[in-house]
């Protein structure tokens, strides 16, 4: 019969055996309680153990895939919090083929090529075949699907195993997108001399069939244009390795830019000192909305202001055409400017709104405009037709948290707290959208919360109130000279009597409270 079988084994096991039988035996139960719930949860049945080493039969091929990584994962964040000599390498070798199951025994092809798959894993990593790869890919893609995520995958090499004919060639399956993206495409092969495979038991991988560049990186546009920024990622990464294409800097910054809206600081500029780029617009948005992310608000607006050039803008008699691409720095602008210099903002978004022709973009910063011209009272209003002539797309959700951020703003400094709810909720909701959108399970979670504009959106309200003074609508008390009565009261203790001339909450003398 054709099953899935799964193969682990613990790296380093029999030499610790020997070293220290008891935390062996430790470590081995606790890799038990670890392992067979995450197998029985995806439907796996565990056939035999030998040692520390496990074999599972699955009826579906991505159930084995999910269960793998699961486990994996788990083991990763188990080890970040031991020391060294506790932690836990696991091996997962995966297949796809004939078994025979005999007496509680399996036998046959399928499982022999398992079985030899396992030793040659990275360290904590998962291998599979190309007959398993068949079974879960996506369209082809370097993309295997699980029950709950898709996973990336890079071929390794060309295998010929003992008592076979045949090469097999053996997959990199990587727990996560960016672990994926920091892997050379072409060296996904060097870990097996350090790991002591034999090279006698393999060719490295090398890419045979042609790769059609445009139409990549169309594919990775659309991704990115609804927000789908995991498989963006992947098609922009697959243009520049497989692409032959000389200009490969843009296709980095494009995705320099996603992760960069994710809140990956160091990643992004880490890479940026490792590549050549010239200076260009796409280049100081990308390290703008670092600085935004990094709280650094004035440092990102000279870039942001570079990319748009909002001088020229607003000066020039005959506005130059805004170049939409790079809109999103035009956004951030506004977001840091709107509360310092208010004409300056309004002045800029009537510029851009006599110059661009992209409709859904003049509907949200029409939007802003009225924000900031204090129609406030207008605005839900205002908001709700819009939603209802359907103004706004799906791909607005993006600006649209510009939106709810300033207004926001300005409901909370007017302590109008059910109008702030209002909006924060639609923003919330945006960005649930939005990450929806998102296939990889890591790009979502960073997504959702890493980006200082969704942080600050998902802030609690705070409002200021003034403290209510029982019978005060009775008296004709004027609120400043309560203000001024409070301070009055303040300027020495009733305690010890000693002036409080430097204006201290506490008395220096007794300790007692002043306020």
């Amino acid at each position: 019969m054709q099953t899935n079988i799964f193969v682990t084994d613990i790296v380093g096991y029999s030499k610790l055996t020997g070293d220290d039988q008891k935390l062996a035996l430790e470590l081995l139960n606790e890799h038990d309680d670890i392992i067979e719930p995450i197998i029985k949860r995806y439907n796996g049945i565990i056939v035999k153990r030998i040692g520390d080493a496990i074999i599972a039969t699955y009826d579906c091929s991505k159930e084995m895939i999910q269960s793998s990584v699961e486990i994996q994962q788990h083991l990763k964040n188990r080890n970040n919090r031991n020391t060294k000599n506790r932690h836990l390498l696991l091996r997962i070798g995966l297949h796809f083929g004939d078994v025979i199951m005999q007496n509680s025994e399996l036998y046959g092809e399928g499982y022999s090529i398992a079985s030899n798959i396992e030793p040659i894993c990275k360290y904590g990593g998962i291998s599979i075949s190309d007959s398993l790869y068949k079974q879960v890919n996506e369209n082809n893609e370097l993309i295997v699907l699980g029950i709950k995520n898709h996973f990336f995958i890079r071929p390794i090499a060309h295998f010929t195993f003992k008592n076979s004919n045949k090469s097999i060639l053996i997959y990199n399956l990587y727990l996560n997108l960016l672990d994926w993206y920091e892997d050379p495409f072409n060296k996904a092969y060097l870990y097996l001399s350090k790991q002591g495979v034999s090279a006698t038991l393999y060719e490295p991988y090398k890419r045979n069939k042609k790769f059609n560049f445009e139409q990549s990186c169309a594919i990775a546009n659309q991704f990115n244009n609804k927000n789908n920024i995991s498989y963006a990622v992947y098609h922009y990464k697959m243009c520049i390795d497989y692409g032959e294409d000389k200009n490969i800097n843009r296709l980095n910054l494009f995705i320099l830019k996603i992760f960069s809206e994710c809140g990956l600081a160091r990643l992004v500029n880490r890479v940026i000192k490792e590549l050549n780029f010239k200076d260009d617009n796409l280049l100081y948005l990308v390290k703008g909305i670092n600085l935004f992310n990094e709280d650094k608000w004035d440092e990102a607006y000279e870039l942001f202001s570079i990319v748009v050039d909002a001088n020229i803008i607003i000066s020039d008699s005959k506005p130059s055409n805004v170049d939409i691409s790079n809109i999103d720095a035009i956004y951030y602008i506004i977001l840091i400017k709107y509360d310092k210099d208010k004409i300056y903002t309004l002045n800029l978004i009537q510029s851009l709104l006599a110059t661009i022709n992209n409709q859904q973009h003049i509907n949200i910063l029409t939007l802003i405009q009225n924000i900031l011209e204090g129609r406030l009272n207008d605005i839900e209003s205002s908001y709700i037709q819009f939603e209802k002539d359907k103004l706004f797309d799906s791909t607005d959700h993006k600006f649209l948290l510009f939106v709810y951020f300033i207004v926001i703003q300005l409901y909370t400094k007017n302590n109008k707290l059910d109008k702030a709810l209002f909006f924060q909720n639609k923003a919330m909701k945006s960005i649930e959208f939005l990450s929806n959108k998102i296939f990889g399970f890591q790009l979502k979670k960073l997504f959702n919360k890493n980006p200082l504009l969704h942080k600050k959106l998902s802030e609690p309200l705070e409002m200021d109130f003034i403290e209510e003074v029982e019978g005060l609508d009775d008296l004709d008390i004027d609120i400043d000279d309560l203000i001024k009565a409070k301070q009055d009261n303040e300027q020495s203790c009733a305690g010890c009597g000693l002036e409080n001339k430097l204006e201290f909450k506490f008395c220096v003398s007794c300790g007692a409270s002043l306020v």
